[in-house]
């Protein structure tokens, strides 16, 4: 997923964080400090090789200062991308019998809302293509075991023409690790485009997103542009407490971070407040209905072919 930070005192607590972070934590989004028993451990093993006694360095005052002030920046960093790009796991709970027989009080066409997000309006101008730009959270990490969220952020690149490029955040932010930017070649285009992500860590939603071309710039927007638009592409719902909806293909990344279109769709439910987002795989969803309590205590869903259908329980 250079800090443009007026502030340069915390410019320089943000960079000597992320060198840190770098060297301890292999590239995770996570800072976890040593514990006092694993530092007790390798101070006994010098002591025991017999070469010198050497005794734990203590932090001056002002360090241990400015390494605090950083992790809260990356906290909001991390919050901000959980809260625009990514959603918790919808619980969902089971009663057929009343899903069944209840009459719907909403339904939602799904085929016609399916990806809308990826056409986000927010565009670029190739030698042959018009571009959008969106983003959007895999469903798995990248090792297919557990990972940080901030793991899982992807850039989706989507072309009139119905091409589909995927690039991962965390590749491109270039205050959090240093690799600054990414290549990206679309196909029946003869000019390359270079895209980087430079992170404000205090201010996420100020993050700029950089697209170049050959000798001119393609487009620069903030990432609160990015999620403006992505608002706007939202399904209101009229019943319960009121979300927009998302229908999407899910997105996989494989064992090198590189993302791909999955045979899965989600339903992704977004407040329209400051709650988190909740997601669902539209395979966990049937015609018998399910309970989504966390969603809307008082409705139910069920998928009906390719309808959405809620009804009250």
């Amino acid at each position: 997923m250079s800090i443009p930070n007026s502030d340069t005192s915390r410019k320089r607590t943000t960079m000597n964080f992320v060198f840190s972070a770098l060297a301890l934590m292999s590239l995770s989004f996570i800072c976890a400090q040593p514990g006092a028993a694993e530092s007790a451990s390798a101070l006994s093993a010098l002591g025991s090789a017999g070469d010198m006694n050497i005794s734990a360095p203590v932090p001056p005052a002002p360090q241990a200062a400015q390494s605090g002030e950083a992790q809260g920046d990356l906290f909001l960093w991390n919050e901000y991308l959980s809260r625009n790009f990514g959603g918790g796991a919808a619980r969902e709970e089971f009663r057929a019998e009343k899903g069944i027989s209840a009459a719907a009080v909403e339904s939602v066409d799904l085929g016609r809302i399916l990806n809308s997000s990826f056409k986000s309006g927010l565009t670029f101008r190739t030698s042959g293509n018009t571009v959008h730009i969106s983003g959007a959270e895999a469903l798995n990490c990248q090792d297919n075991g557990s990972c940080s969220s901030n793991d899982k952020y992807f850039l989706v690149f989507t072309t009139e023409k119905g091409q589909t490029l995927f690039v991962r955040a965390k590749d491109i932010a270039n205050a959090l690790f240093m690799s600054g930017s990414k290549k990206l070649a679309f196909p029946g285009d003869s000019e390359t485009y270079t895209v980087k992500l430079d992170v404000t860590l205090t201010n996420p939603g100020a993050s700029k997103l950089r697209i170049e071309g050959t000798g001119r710039r393609a487009i620069v927007f903030s990432l609160d542009d990015l999620t403006s638009a992505l608002v706007k592409k939202g399904y209101p719902l009229k019943s319960g407490a009121r979300h927009n909806l998302f229908y999407n293909t899910g997105i996989v990344q494989d064992p090198s971070g590189n993302g791909r279109f999955s045979k899965e769709k989600v339903l992704i439910f977004s407040p329209r407040g400051k709650d988190p987002n909740q997601i669902i795989r539209a395979s966990q969803i049937g015609a018998s209905g399910v309970l989504l309590p966390g969603v809307e205590k008082n409705l139910g869903f069920r998928i009906v072919a390719e309808t959405l259908e809620i009804y009250k329980i």
